[in-house]
């Protein structure tokens, strides 16, 4: 199970993101799903990527909150928004600060994978199998 944790990400220039430290398969889900061109999955008709919802549909599933603000100082709100208003917000800004925001949540996804495979690791590991039994034909 995974728990609602989440973490901040220090960015550049003083600005930061709040995301989720993990995404649960349904989050993981939905994050695929979105870059689905029309949003649904047609049955007997292969599965289209829109490759122009790739960049956001990870972010839209991560980001909580963060301290972006307009032109005029307003924050921009994020926080308990629908996925569409997440994604408008990150698509309004420049590209330099929206693949900032990307990297940022990719490399804190691989370093949770790379966590969570030495986590298993550990805890194979640490099983210790039981006596040997002696063999039934001798």
């Amino acid at each position: 199970m995974v728990l609602p944790e989440t973490t901040r990400i220090e960015l550049e220039g003083g600005e930061w993101i709040r995301i989720k430290r993990r995404l649960n398969a349904g989050e993981s889900w939905a994050a695929y799903t979105r870059t689905i061109k029309g949003g649904a999955i047609i049955q007997g008709h292969p599965i289209e990527r829109d490759p122009n919802l790739l960049p956001t549909a990870k972010a839209v599933a991560y980001l909580l909150d963060w301290s972006f603000t307009d032109p005029a100082g307003r924050p921009i709100a994020i926080a308990n928004q629908p996925p569409e208003v997440i994604e408008a917000a990150i698509r309004s800004f420049d590209p330099a600060t929206a693949w900032e925001i990307q990297a940022a949540i990719d490399r804190h996804d691989a370093d949770e994978e790379i966590a969570i495979d030495e986590e298993k690791k550990r805890r194979s590991s640490a099983t210790i199998s039981g006596p040997a039994w002696p063999s039934v034909a001798t």
